[in-house]
């Protein structure tokens, strides 16, 4: 099961990975049970960095934040059905729920969704116009829907129930730092309202629960290591805010030739490290701490007007091309406590 969260300083795609991941097939799962019924608390601490390349004017505020996990599970063995919930609070104040995630799967199949509001402050350094402030306080919400397809059956036995392809469908917003470039030369502006969305092939695995829920014929209590990741390679667009379009008019007479634009994403998250998995009759219990890591890139696509080079374009004077690559890392300790019976 892997996780998304968001902070209230700020969260970025959350990528995060927090949806539960449920692989419970037919031939695999424990099919003299009539239903499993599953519950797991965590907490989880985070830290928050962005990359900054030499010409950004832009820092993010990005404290640790600290949030209380609640989940829930139930499958039907016998007709190959679960159905489960994530809900990510504010360790300070649980009433505010900061992040929630569930997932529907028949067989092999699972369609998950998420949704979070992540908010915090950018600071930008550079000129801004009339209408914009250096200091942007935002409140943005972030949401991916995703189907995944159990491998069961396609890789080798043993392996086989701990695999998943998905495809996902991710939106978000943040305000960047725009590239604006104009004969070799380059200017920068703040967009409060840069947004991105993005389709994205993804692979995972969660070793942490799989067993314990689905695959109880297979699950062993005693030490073992929590082995949880999700690979995603994405294309999508950008698209430039109105605020953005007219402080590069504004700023330095310059107008956008593109204001939306394709770009390539990656995004990498996983959990690593020990777990104890104890049985009383029944009642089938894992407990682990892991560290867990998030990695978000966009850059723009091959395939898009100015292609990926690094050299400045050449523009006609009076325009400029737009260029931005956020890229962001959140990681931190969590703990996890799951049972299922």
């Amino acid at each position: 099961m892997t996780y998304v969260t968001y902070s209230q300083e700020i969260s970025t795609l959350s990528i995060q990975e927090t949806t539960p991941t449920p692989t419970v097939t037919p031939t695999l799962s424990d099919e003299s049970s009539n239903f499993i019924i599953s519950a797991g608390v965590g907490m989880r601490a985070t830290s928050w960095n962005n990359w900054k390349k030499t010409w950004d004017h832009t820092t993010y505020d990005m404290t640790s934040t600290n949030h209380t996990i609640i989940e829930g599970d139930l499958s039907i063995p016998k007709i190959s059905t679960k159905i489960g919930f994530n809900l990510q609070q504010d360790s300070g104040d649980l009433s505010k729920i900061k992040q929630y995630a569930g997932y529907l799967g028949f067989g092999y199949l699972s369609v998950k969704a998420e949704r979070g509001k992540f908010t915090g402050t950018a600071h930008y350094k550079g000129l801004v116009s009339s209408e914009q402030s250096a200091d942007i306080n935002f409140d943005q919400i972030y949401s991916y829907t995703e189907l995944d397809y159990n491998m069961a059956g396609v890789l080798p036995k043993g392996v086989q129930d701990f695999h998943y392809l998905g495809l996902r469908y991710t939106k978000w917003q943040l305000p960047s730092e725009i590239i604006l470039t104009q004969e070799s030369k380059a200017y920068t502006v703040i967009d409060p309202d840069y947004k991105t969305e993005f389709y994205s092939f993804i692979l995972g695995e969660d070793s942490f629960t799989n067993e314990l829920l689905y695959n109880s014929e297979n699950w062993k209590p005693g030490l073992d290591w929590i082995r949880s990741y999700v690979l995603g390679v994405g294309y999508g667009h950008c698209s430039v805010g109105s605020k953005a379009i007219r402080a590069a008019k504004s700023l330095y007479n310059l107008t956008m030739t593109e204001t939306d634009y394709d770009i390539l994403a990656g995004h990498i998250s996983g959990q690593l490290g020990p777990m104890y998995g104890l049985a009383l009759g029944g009642l089938r219990m894992a407990i682990g701490i892991a560290y867990d890591v998030n990695f978000l890139f966009v850059g723009k696509s091959p395939f898009s007007s100015q292609g990926m080079s690094l050299e400045y374009p050449a523009i006609d004077s009076g325009k400029a091309a737009v260029d931005t690559f956020p890229m962001f890392l959140y990681h931190g300790p969590i703990f996890r406590a799951h049972a299922a019976f």
